[in-house]
């Protein structure tokens, strides 16, 4: 982390974080870049949608009530009351609101998927979640 006050002398220091990122082959640097965070893509594989459903999320063989956050194709953000740890597998089963993907009726997708992040917000845990595969169930 850099240290910058921004103004010129006499002026509080405020952080200014940046990332170094080291090429190394051998016993040597080769080359180093440094990258403000402002440069760095957003790395999400895709559009994330606000839906709130509430969920169960199986994992270790129990069950846990939840909500979602944001869903996208590739994961989704839970708020539930308990800690599941970073490297976990779960799977949930979300039924999707026939209004907002344009079908007839509610649609339930099955979806396993890998815990990418689990942190505390209030008293409660949110859960950042990858989902590796899904399927369509028959209603």
């Amino acid at each position: 982390m850099l240290w910058s006050s921004g103004r010129g002398p006499g002026h509080r220091f405020r952080p200014r974080i940046t990332f170094v990122i080291r090429t190394i082959r051998g016993s040597g640097i080769c080359s180093e870049t440094v990258i403000a965070p402002s440069s760095i893509p957003d790395l999400r594989c895709g559009v994330r949608f606000p839906l709130r459903l509430a969920i169960t999320i199986r994992y270790n063989g129990q069950e846990f009530p939840a909500e979602s956050q944001n869903i996208s194709s590739a994961g989704a953000l839970f708020l539930l009351d308990q800690f599941i740890p970073a490297d976990s597998t779960i799977e949930f089963i979300m039924a999707m609101p026939a209004g907002n993907i344009r079908a007839g009726k509610d649609v339930l997708v099955n979806c396993t998927g890998r815990v990418v992040r689990c942190s505390p917000v209030g008293n409660r845990q949110e859960l950042a979640v990858i989902i590796d595969e899904y399927r369509f169930l028959r209603s």
